[in-house]
């Protein structure tokens, strides 16, 4: 590898590898409330309805320094109004910018925010999402969902300008036999389209892909950071970075990813402190970068006891600095 562009890549990504801890979240039309009888069925409603100041202080609270938060995820729902979309099938995002007005929040606190957004819309059951987007017209390459994909990329890149600190992209699994997109691998993606598309507003963007649970390896140059999705705590970097990109491992602290099965009280931290303290001090030690993933209700309030766990690490990790 060429030593100075390895070199250029890590300046790059070093906010990232110097925050003490990212938090994601799974809020999605599909969200579930703490008590059945405050649930809302209306997705615009719900939009209104979210705790902006509530959610915003406790990722404060937490000790986070960004935030993952999703545009929306296969559900042909989208809480952020997105001009290219609105041209080619109208009243599919919300009405309010919830997502700009969290990202504006965060930036008052000092908090990065990233955006998530699924690489793919074959895992949506909206047929008339996949008809607008053409992902079915060439299922070889696609390269027609790709030139109606981009601009709606490209739409919210322009928007949020310096705003979206990062891309990280779900559902670029490659074939793997559980594959929702068996029929395109990811030697398919026409990733220089992808960066300038995500880069529009911010040319210093960050750009993740997930290509599946364990993957630690980037599928592309124009990868930033591997999107390190684990289901528990066994990964480990040997340094920071993997190519040229920064390694980054994303794990859930409660529920499994999202609170979308069922009303109810999402579980407590299912580690110890010793156990995620030492996990994630590991890591930092080695120059990862570490997001958690934190259950969040319908109402874009957190559980408390993991916020509580979170600030407590936050503590631990600037004590051991």
């Amino acid at each position: 590898m060429n030593r100075e562009i390895v070199e250029q890549a890590m300046q790059k990504t070093k906010w990232l590898r110097d925050a003490k801890f990212g938090i994601m979240v799974h809020w999605l039309s599909i969200t579930k409330p703490k008590e059945e009888e405050e649930a809302i069925a209306d997705y615009n409603e719900m939009v209104n309805q979210f705790k902006i100041e509530a959610f915003c202080q406790q990722v404060q609270a937490a000790g986070a320094d960004y935030v993952i938060f999703p545009f929306g995820q296969s559900t042909g729902l989208y809480c952020s109004p997105n001009s290219y979309l609105e041209q080619i099938l109208p009243g599919r995002c919300s009405g309010f910018d919830l997502a700009l007005e969290i990202a504006r929040n965060l930036e008052q606190k000092g908090i990065g925010f990233i955006a998530y957004l699924s690489s793919e819309v074959d895992s949506c059951p909206d047929r008339e999402l996949r008809d607008a987007f053409g992902w079915d017209l060439d299922p070889v390459d696609k390269t027609v969902f790709q030139a109606r994909y981009l601009p709606f990329i490209e739409a919210w890149s322009v928007k949020f300008g310096r705003l979206i600190k990062g891309w990280w992209f779900d559902g670029c699994y490659d074939q793997h036999p559980w594959s929702l997109t068996q029929e395109w691998s990811n030697a398919r993606f026409d990733f220089p389209a992808w960066a300038r598309a995500c880069r529009k507003g911010n040319e210093q963007t960050l750009i993740a892909y997930n290509n599946g649970v364990g993957s630690f390896l980037p599928i592309c140059r124009e990868q930033d950071y591997v999107a390190g999705e684990a289901t528990d705590l066994s990964y480990y970097p040997a340094e920071a970075c993997v190519g040229y990109s920064q390694w980054h491992v994303l794990t859930y602290i409660d529920c499994i990813w999202g609170h979308v099965k069922e009303a109810g009280v999402i579980p407590d931290p299912i580690y110890t402190d010793e156990e995620l303290f030492a996990y994630v001090g590991r890591c930092k030690e080695k120059g990862g970068a570490v997001t958690l993933n934190v259950g969040i209700y319908q109402d874009g309030t957190m559980p408390e006891k993991s916020i509580q766990q979170l600030e407590r690490l936050a503590k631990f990790l600037v004590q051991k600095s």
